[in-house]
């Protein structure tokens, strides 16, 4: 069955779009990455919108391609991405769909295995924080000259003030 200009387009413009957002948020990932390892906390905000942004994007133009595969008959997912190579992947038009999808789906293999980097960097981070911070709190009871109520505390037993 021949394809139709109109349906290359359809489906190959968004899917080029969702490669390059795919692109894109893998940028974001590795400067994110890149941060973290550096120990560099003040653009890690910033990077987190962005990142909310791009993930929006790709959501938006994930359901643009399930809305055009839909429209051809086909699953709305990446069984459908399939069946509509099967069809018509062996055409020169099809062939370049396939290029496009096949690095959509390299790009978003690498961004998940950045991303979870950068989640197990986060946790080990947010890990040694919580560490120090017990430490701290810790020391800082152990310091405690006054209670709450501004009353002095009961001698723990250490040398009195002007002792040697």
């Amino acid at each position: 069955m021949p394809i139709s200009g109109e349906d290359i387009a359809a489906l190959s413009r968004p899917l080029a779009e969702e490669r390059d957002a795919f692109h894109r948020f893998l940028s974001i990932l590795r400067e994110e990455h890149d941060a973290l390892i550096a120990g560099h906390i003040d653009p890690l905000l910033k990077l987190a919108q962005q990142k909310t942004d791009q993930f929006v994007a790709l959501g938006r133009l994930s359901a643009i391609r399930n809305q055009v595969l839909a429209t051809q008959g086909l699953p709305p997912d990446m069984e459908g991405i399939d069946g509509w190579l099967a069809r018509h992947g062996s055409t020169p038009e099809g062939g370049n769909i396939a290029r496009i999808w096949r690095e959509l789906l390299e790009t978003a293999a690498t961004a998940r295995r950045i991303n979870q980097e950068n989640g197990a960097l986060i946790e080990v981070k947010l890990h040694h924080n919580q560490k120090a911070l017990q430490i701290l709190q810790a020391a800082a009871d152990q310091m405690r000259v006054y209670g709450p109520s501004g009353q002095p505390l009961a001698s723990t037993g250490g040398r009195k003030l002007g002792e040697a």
